[in-house]
């Protein structure tokens, strides 16, 4: 039994559901719902919070490390004063 012609879909109509199905499928994956979007905002709250923690770490070392390096230099010095009056006895 054949199927009557008004009941075919013309290949353009094909196409053009094909189309449009597709364009829908890539409108729905390029918007993110808004719960996505509230987790991607967290996510970099959470990754900013630990960037500055690391920043303040770095900049604490360095701060701890400069201490360092001035207790050094005084006790080089007195130690260069120790043995100037070691010597001279």
């Amino acid at each position: 039994m054949p199927i009557p012609a008004s009941l075919l879909a013309s290949q353009e109509d094909l196409d053009k559901r094909v189309a449009r199905d597709q364009l829908s499928k890539k409108h729905r994956f390029s918007r993110p719902s808004h719960a996505k979007l509230v987790e991607l905002c967290e996510k970099l709250k959470l990754e900013k919070k630990f960037t500055e923690r690391q920043s303040q770490t770095i900049d604490d070392l360095h701060n701890a490390l400069e201490a360092e390096k001035l207790k050094s230099k005084k006790l080089e010095e007195e130690l260069k004063k120790e043995r100037t009056r070691n010597f001279q006895l």
